[in-house]
């Protein structure tokens, strides 16, 4: 189910990112709203697949491997932007 949810916010990153090439072309509001959603919604699944792949274990502990922790970063980098784009 992790790997499902981290490729479904693979495809929101990718499109928010599309959508905002073609704001770049035909600069217009309707765009910029679109890439948003697209980036939060993907943020929202990233985050979704963190939760199911750690949220059932029975002790809690985390057993993190490089590319899980690349991933982590991907979506820090996206929470970022978002959190810089919502107050400018």
């Amino acid at each position: 189910m992790a790997t499902a949810l981290v490729h479904i916010a693979l495809i929101a990153y990718t499109a928010g990112a599309a959508v905002y090439l073609v704001w770049l072309l035909r600069p217009r509001e309707r765009f910029v709203a679109a890439g948003r959603i697209l980036l939060a919604g993907g943020l929202v699944l990233h985050l979704g697949s963190f939760a199911a792949a750690y949220g059932g274990g029975s002790e809690g502990l985390f057993e993190w491997r490089g590319g899980q922790l690349f991933s982590l970063l991907s979506a820090a980098i996206v929470l970022v932007y978002l959190a810089l784009d919502l107050r400018y």
